[in-house]
């Protein structure tokens, strides 16, 4: 890369000179102005020259640079033109407030500051730091001959980092696949166009800077933790969309399972697990309320009985806890959002989804790209599932709880 070096000449010569040795050595184009402090205006129209043609400039600040008349002037030539630059920094000028008071368009990457003992090892972090620059800068004009045959500027543009994209959507979808009911624990159909679906999702405006590599920024964001919520969120919705279709059923038959103790409560889902079988339907899951989970629990516990099994698995995924009643296995899925005020078994094929599929993740649709009014701060991140639920009321029954403590 093609750089300008600016340096004070009462203490910051030797370091300006050191500092263009390396760059030189690994392949960069270094200029600094080698002349007395009494330079002449010829020499100024020389150095405003090399600032105007270089691509970018690095300021070499040490304890003289904030009385240094020369270096100010090349930062307000190199200010004009690049709006910003590199700040190098002494160990002590680094305590002076330099940068806030004498030179605050430039700004300082995390280890750019040098003492006598780490300056070489901090000139090669700068050749490094160049090489990344100048490959970013020119995957962006090449981006820019593209853009004119687009409405859009490519995901790609402004720093964006495709393996942190693939990393967050992966993210995404495992974190969906581990907390939904859709499409692994009910029959699926996929839908036509003309079928009257129900979107569950988001769309969401994520900083870019979440995006940029760790090479990059030196920072660790946390884009992976917020894409696992994203997922989580969407399964949730889903789910509270399934329950308030049940409860909504008048069709469906509800039994009395009111102020219960843990014994009576098992009871009651051995009276609902008969009438699933009694209708033709294997029973296979349950959606527990708070109570009555922590009944099976405390159940479970004074008895000495394996009634409630759990995956080994670390972390355990929620599909991966059921309880064991009458030879049978139901899986225990909360379905959260608000909370469940009554218990719903359902028996295998009760539940037929109609889903949109989409080529890449199944039913989970993700679309990333530029946020259209704030391209260059935001991506727009829009994750949906599209679903319609079809009921058969004799696959399902409702153990009534909704007058119990919820507290």
């Amino acid at each position: 890369m093609r750089v300008f070096i600016s340096y004070s000449t009462k203490d910051g010569i030797l370091y300006a000179k050191k500092l263009r040795e390396i760059l030189s050595y690994r392949g960069h184009d270094p200029f600094l102005a080698d002349h007395d402090i009494c330079v002449s205006e010829i020499i100024w129209e020389e150095i405003f020259k090399e600032i105007k043609n270089r691509e970018r400039s690095i300021f070499v600040l040490t304890e003289s640079s904030r009385k240094s008349r020369g270096q100010k002037r090349e930062y307000d030539y190199a200010v004009a033109k690049y709006k910003e630059g590199f700040a190098f920094m002494s160990e002590k000028a680094s305590k002076m407030e330099i940068l806030d008071n004498c030179f605050p368009a430039l700004f300082a990457p995390r280890g750019l500051i040098f003492d006598d003992d780490n300056f070489e090892g901090k000139c090669e972090t700068i050749s490094a730091q160049l090489v990344r620059l100048q490959d970013k800068e020119r995957l962006v004009q090449e981006r820019e001959i593209d853009k004119r045959k687009k409405p859009f500027p490519e995901l790609t543009l402004d720093g964006l980092d495709k393996s942190e994209v693939a990393k967050c959507m992966s993210s995404l979808f495992d974190s969906y696949q581990k907390e939904t009911v859709i499409p692994h624990a009910f029959i699926t159909n996929e839908a036509g166009e003309s079928e009257e679906l129900v979107n569950i999702g988001f769309n969401y405006r994520l900083p870019r800077e979440w995006f940029l590599s760790y090479d990059e920024t030196h920072k660790v964001y946390s884009n992976e933790y917020m894409f696992r919520q994203f997922g989580r969120n969407i399964a949730l919705g889903e789910r509270k969309y399934l329950n308030s279709q049940v409860m909504s059923n008048e069709n469906i038959l509800h039994i009395e399972g009111r102020a219960l103790s843990a014994e009576d409560l098992l009871e009651k889902i051995d009276e609902a697990i008969s009438l699933i079988e009694g209708n033709g339907f294997r029973p296979t899951i349950i959606f527990p309320t708070i109570d009555h989970r922590r009944k099976m629990q405390a159940f479970s516990r004074e008895n000495g009985k394996t009634r409630l099994k759990y995956s080994n698995l670390v972390p355990r995924p929620t599909l991966d806890s059921s309880l064991m009643s009458k030879g049978v296995e139901l899986k225990l899925i909360s379905p959260l959002g608000k909370i469940p005020t009554n218990s719903i078994v359902f028996g295998r094929g009760a539940i037929r989804w109609l889903l949109k599929w989409y080529p890449k993740f199944g039913a989970l649709h993700i679309d990333m790209g530029n946020d259209r009014f704030y391209k260059k701060k935001f991506v727009q991140v829009v994750a949906v599932t599209t679903v319609r639920c079809e009921i058969d009321p004799k696959g399902i029954v409702v153990i009534n709880a909704d007058n119990e403590d919820h507290r």
